[in-house]
């Protein structure tokens, strides 16, 4: 797939990164209460990773992860379902080892689900990032991410941030045009179709 500059490869996830997997993101995901629902979701990959199109993971020289995300294309399980459809694709559950940050990982696994967009025909990338997710605020504008306020969503963990990424020059004839922001952003409960998704943020 490619590799970052300290020699970490991008390739797909087997059964194998399943355990390193659970803990990267119980490691990323630090800002969720550990008692949850959906913290216990996240950090059980067998439970998501056949829902995703695709899983890549950041393997440094030992083939070990040292990063994660997962890819899903609109109309598979683990795609954000929301309506209006703020892309017809999205990514979730990027994380990366805290003691391999600064080596461009997130960078590099975002890029693998952009090219895996763009050759599955896909015109914008949509998704949701928490509030107190700061690396993650701080990493998507320099990847040509911008905000649609008008799409945020009050999760029962926090505010999930909507961005997105626009993959094709006609992508906003595809997709509806932003709406007024709201005083407050809706609750989950009401724009999500919870039948066809699995419980909580990205």
């Amino acid at each position: 797939m490619g590799t970052t500059p300290a020699t970490t490869t991008i390739r797909s996830a087997t059964a194998a990164d399943h355990d390193a997997i659970a803990d990267l993101l119980a490691r990323g995901y630090d800002g969720f209460d550990p008692t949850t629902p959906y913290f216990s979701y996240v950090t059980s990959p067998s439970q998501w990773v056949p829902d995703a199109t695709r899983v890549f993971v950041a393997a440094d020289v030992d083939d070990v992860p040292r990063g994660v995300v997962a890819f899903a294309l609109a109309g598979t399980p683990l795609h954000e379902p929301l309506v209006p459809p703020m892309g017809d694709a999205s990514f979730r559950f990027l994380a990366v080892d805290p003691n391999a940050r600064g080596r461009g990982i997130g960078r590099d696994l975002v890029g693998a689900c952009l090219e895996e967009a763009r050759a599955n025909g896909c015109r914008r990338v949509g998704i949701f990032t928490m509030e107190f997710m700061t690396a993650a605020q701080q990493l998507y504008p320099r990847l040509g991410f911008r905000r649609r306020p008008d799409l945020d969503v009050r999760f029962p963990g926090g505010y999930g941030r909507a961005l997105v990424r626009d993959l094709a020059a006609d992508a906003d004839d595809h997709f509806a045009p932003p709406g007024p922001v709201p005083a407050e952003p809706q609750w989950y409960e009401d724009v999500f179709d919870l039948d066809a998704r699995r419980d909580s943020p990205a």
